[in-house]
């Protein structure tokens, strides 16, 4: 009989126990949508305080310690309070800092050092010698007299924006949300920089011929499991991201693994720009906050002004 009743006592230990592991897991299934795809509509926070890129000081190490990370942030918040003195000082006050400059950019959960896993040191390859010499033509470009808007990059004429991705442009504070639209057969990516808008076919159809360039590139996605996978190609001359080129092949996988977070990971294979490919991931957090128009052009006189100081610096030369 006392065996009978340890075996019962067993039983429903297990059966306990199996029920909580099945409950846990039920709870971290990602929402879906009405026709079964993990549901990624919303408005989402780009913003983190991890760097891209490894900081210097931290060589081969991953992951800061508790005291690093609070140490890396202490410091982190000390930088942006200057920029704020700095902006707020003058006799006409910057408005908005605080907006611009939110004060709760975490680090990634598990503390990395950098947004980039490959390569291993957490840095962007070296450049080519020829992304080298792409890069030199445009600051010569920049500092140069423009003959017209055109000669000018397009951020600074509103035409893009430099967190419009892609790929989705991680650990800055300004703007930095996007919202997703999601069909059965279509992601719509709105970042609120600028307010581009990314369309992204889900329907197997081929990627535009290479003779089509597009400023944010020509983007085709599929599920991969619960991932969400956009391979963008067809990039043009006149946009990059850290040193890339108009033919670079970047695959982007957006996985929701929990209410409030999506994991994006993005991977960048460039051989005319880069020595090696390079990879990166960061977290994109729900924000209960809507997307807000972006009046870029709006009471904008800066091309005005230095397109008028170009012609009047080639009179003073004349």
């Amino acid at each position: 009989m006392d065996i009978c009743v340890r075996q019962t006592h067993r039983l429903e230990i297990t059966l306990l126990l199996l029920s909580t592991i099945a409950a846990s897991a039920l709870a971290a299934e990602p929402p879906r949508t009405p026709w079964g795809a993990p549901d990624l509509n919303g408005v989402w926070k780009i913003g983190i305080a991890t760097p891209l890129q490894r900081p210097e000081g931290f060589a081969e190490k991953s992951h800061f310690s508790e005291v690093e990370a609070a140490a890396f942030l202490d410091g982190s918040y000390a930088r942006r309070d200057e920029v704020i003195s700095f902006l707020d000082g003058g006799e006409e006050k910057f408005v908005g800092t605080e907006l611009w400059f939110p004060a709760d950019l975490p680090l990634t959960e598990d503390r990395r050092t950098s947004l980039i896993y490959e390569p291993a040191n957490g840095k962007i390859p070296p450049l080519t010698e020829a992304a080298k010499l792409r890069q030199a033509a445009v600051r010569q470009r920049d500092i140069g007299l423009p003959a017209g808007p055109e000669d000018r990059p397009l951020t600074e004429r509103c035409l893009t924006g430099f967190l419009t991705g892609p790929p989705q442009t991680t650990g800055f504070e300004y703007n930095d949300y996007l919202q997703i639209f999601q069909a059965e057969n279509t992601i719509a990516i709105l970042n609120e920089m600028i307010n581009e808008t990314r369309i992204v076919p889900l329907d197997d159809r081929p990627h535009l011929p290479e003779s089509v360039r597009q400023w944010l590139g020509n983007s085709r996605g599929h599920w991969a499991g619960d991932t969400l996978v956009v391979e963008t190609r067809n990039f043009t001359d006149k946009t990059t991201f850290n040193g890339s080129g108009m033919n670079m092949r970047l695959t982007e996988r957006f996985t929701r693994i929990s209410e409030d977070v999506i994991e994006y990971d993005f991977r960048i294979e460039d051989p005319d720009s880069f020595t090696a490919p390079w990879a990166a991931r960061s977290p994109l957090r729900r924000a209960d906050l809507p997307i807000y128009e972006y009046a870029c052009h709006e009471h904008n006189r800066s091309m005005e002004f230095m397109l008028s100081g170009a012609r009047a610096e080639e009179a003073r030369v004349r």
